[in-house]
This record gives C-alpha cells, structure tokens and sequence, in this order.
C-alpha cells in the first residue's frame, strides 16, 4: 500500500448505512478503512477522493460496537502539501509523516492511534452533524482497546474485485459511474438523466 509522493486488505469496507452519531468531544481512535471514491465532482472541479473510516477506541454503542466516525471526502493525493488529505495525514503522525520520505505507506494509517476532536455542526438544512473537528496523534494510549472492525482497503489502484462486490448496490453504482472505474472495465459510464456526474452521498 505505499503511495508515492512524487506522483501520485481486507474485509467488508461498505460504510452505508444508518449510524449513531457519537457526541462532540475528544476520543481515542483507530483508522481502519481507506474508501477510494473514484473521481468526483467537487467545487473545484473534478477530484479523484478518498475517504477515512475510523472506530472510537473507548465509546461503544448499545450494541457493544465502537462508534464510527468518518471524514468528509478529501482529495486522494499525499504528495501535494496544500491537499487536505496531505495535511490531515501529517498533522496526524506530528508533522512527520513525509519529511525526507518519497513514499507513504498507507498501511501506517492502521496502525498509528489518533486523538479526534469532534464537533456538533448544524447544516444548511438546519440538522445537527458531529464531525471531524481535528486530528493528533493519540497522546495516551494506555489501556487503549484493539481495533474492533476488520481493516478494509478499497482503492481503484488495487482493485479487489471481493470487497467491491460486498458493496451495496447503490454504491456500487456510484464507484461503476467513475472514469477510474471505467478504465478498468471498459465501460459506458452509468450517469442519471440530466445530469453530468453522480456526486457522493455523506454515506458512500
């Protein structure tokens, strides 16, 4: 899983679904799923864009099940210091993660503890979000709990035809709709009547 800064697994990574949000604070965290979105269009254009899945390491459900918290669509690209995945990422390993290094080995995201910093939001539509507010990394990681949830890599540069056939339907035809995926099968891409391109819902 090393991606190159000069240019540019497994288990279920379907994040669809309803789930509870966890309330504002500060929490110990793992990463354990990177979901390549394929190309998308953005207020900037079109982006290829990625998003992280991370599980809070101390806060369980009712269920028994860790809370999920995911971050908002970035741009897939680590070698660019302006991209917000790039900054994310360094902020999170303390600033450190790319210095004197002309790759980054994804696999570190699993690996490493965080501290996130959660925020209550109100949207346009007047609902209420908790979101990423920040990352570190995790200062105190004395009796922190292992990781719960398999880690799952999707990503259009290593294709697993598995995991992507775990998906739901809906958003597998959102992935089937990307160029990245049509290079790799040759196919017509599926785009609803009147519209340009299939942007990406909260859950994809």
């Amino acid at each position: 899983m090393e991606m190159s800064l000069e240019a540019k697994k497994k288990g279920n990574g379907d994040m669809s679904g309803t789930f509870k949000s966890a309330p504002a604070g500060q929490y110990r965290a793992w990463c354990y799923s990177w979901n390549d979105l394929g190309t998308q269009q953005t207020a900037y254009g079109p982006k290829r864009q990625v998003r992280l899945g991370f599980e809070l390491a101390d806060l369980l459900m009712e269920d028994g099940k860790p809370y999920i918290q995911t971050t908002f669509p970035m741009t897939r690209d680590l070698a660019n210091e302006e991209a917000k995945l790039h900054k994310f990422v360094d902020v999170w390993f303390d600033n450190e993660a790319f210095t004197g290094k002309k790759s980054f080995d994804i696999e570190q995201l699993f690996v490493t503890p965080c501290d996130l910093y959660l925020k209550e939001v109100t949207g346009k539509n007047g609902k209420t979000y908790v979101n990423i507010d920040k990352i570190t990394r995790c200062k105190n990681t004395e009796g922190m709990p292992a990781r719960v949830n398999p880690v799952t890599f999707f990503d259009f540069d290593e294709f697993d035809q598995g995991l992507f056939d775990s998906f739901h339907d809906d958003k597998k035809t959102r992935l089937m709709a990307t160029p990245e995926y049509q290079e790799l099968f040759n196919k017509a891409p599926e785009v609803p009547e009147g519209e340009t391109s299939v942007p990406a819902p909260d859950y994809f």
